[in-house]
């Protein structure tokens, strides 16, 4: 079997064209290939800083599948690599060393969830699945030996901390947070131990917000309840997963504002349209977050060296 993988990053592509690269764009990909080449095996990963199709399949389709990707023309920055190239972008992007925040934690669980939701729509088998379990098991180890899994980088915590840095007095701030999925529950936590205790927690669908608002001790409110009481936010956080814009510039208009509205605008596609914004509310999203990212540790960066090099013998020895 080979593999061959294409991909669009944060680091040839502009985060509007990562927008238009939605997760349905990615699921009606793989099924094509699927339908295209029967015999071979698709994971499809987007979060959002990446949109990758990783394929295997027998040898004498390599040229075939090769071209069928390379007429994928899903932005003018796209790559396609093949063999080892792939396997040992995965090991890197695994490890967390091809983030936009270098070591960040979320991505090792999203290459498990697109590999076992691949696997659970009959598209992963064996082949591929040997290399995305090697991936996982590499990017894990990775991080513990180089110390990344002990620095705790995540967006979720450096919204956090970008937020209440801006705060003249953070534990006496109003928190706004819309989403109750995996970032959304993050964010939650990233506030509780920063020592917020005025939080609200908006979602479309009411027993989720519900149960994490039991489970983190804050008040939930629909998203127009959350608007409504949008003179009493010091700081919203947009984090839920949604195809299109939840918010307007325009809806966030805020005339009787004394002080700044602060949003955090974690989704992508972005949870905010920012025709219409006034002039009293400021927002930070994924671009203007990787501006603001801290340096690694000393003691973390000497490691890098290494494990990149331990990359590349991993992936050579697969």
């Amino acid at each position: 079997m080979v593999v061959l993988s294409l991909h669009v990053t944060h680091r040839a592509t502009a985060l509007p064209v990562l927008e238009r690269l939605t997760e349905d764009r990615a699921l009606v990909l793989s099924a094509g290939i699927r339908r295209r080449f029967p015999q071979a095996e698709v994971v499809s990963l987007r979060t959002c800083n990446r949109f990758e199709l990783y394929v295997e399949g027998p040898p004498e389709l390599r040229t075939e599948i090769r071209q069928y990707l390379g007429t994928l023309r899903l932005a003018p920055t796209q790559f396609l690599r093949e063999g080892t190239l792939s396997v040992q972008h995965l090991f890197r992007v695994a490890s967390g060393l091809d983030s936009q925040l270098l070591g960040e934690r979320e991505v090792l669980g999203q290459v498990r969830d697109a590999y076992r939701a691949a696997r659970k729509r009959g598209e992963a088998g064996a082949a591929i699945g040997r290399l995305f379990e090697r991936a996982i098991h590499v990017g894990r180890t990775l991080r513990q030996e180089t110390g990344l899994s002990r620095t705790g980088r995540s967006l979720a915590r450096l919204a956090v901390e970008e937020a209440v840095r801006s705060l003249p007095h953070p534990n006496e701030a109003v928190y706004g947070v819309v989403g109750a999925g995996r970032m959304g529950e993050k964010v939650l936590g990233r506030l509780k131990k920063s020592g917020a205790t005025d939080i609200l927690l908006a979602n479309r669908t009411g027993p989720r917000s519900r149960a994490l608002g039991r489970a983190y001790g804050v008040r939930v409110q629909t998203v127009e309840g959350l608007l409504r009481r949008g003179t009493e936010l010091d700081v919203l956080f947009l984090a839920a997963s949604a195809r299109r814009p939840l918010l307007s510039g325009r809806r966030l208009g805020l005339p009787d504002r004394s002080s700044p509205l602060l949003v955090v605008d974690l989704g992508n596609p972005r949870n905010l349209d920012p025709r219409g914004l006034p002039s009293n509310v400021r927002v930070i999203d994924l671009e203007s977050l990787k501006a603001t990212s801290r340096a690694l540790p000393a003691s973390v960066r000497t490691r890098l060296p290494v494990a990149r090099r331990r990359i590349t013998l991993e992936a050579h020895r697969f």
